[in-house]
């Protein structure tokens, strides 16, 4: 049942992005790095990179953009 629940709210443990389901990112310190959801409106947020690391958040859902404040908004 903790697995189930860990998957359904996004937090399952990965060492990289192909750990994780489409819709999410693994982010998080090196040591504690989750499959988190991307980001909704005004949910922190790191733009996109090609290294596909993120320490603090995903990159926002579609037809959002991640704020110079860390947050997504509308484009």
């Amino acid at each position: 049942v903790l697995a189930v629940m860990e998957f359904a709210s996004g937090q399952t443990a990965c060492s990289t992005q192909e750990d994780c389901p489409d819709g999410s990112c693994c982010a998080g310190p090196s040591f504690a790095k989750r499959c988190r959801f991307y980001g909704g409106e005004m949910a922190q947020c790191e733009p996109p990179n090609r290294f596909n690391e993120y320490s603090t958040g995903c990159p926002c859902q579609e037809g959002l953009i991640c704020s110079a404040i860390k947050r997504c908004q509308a484009a």
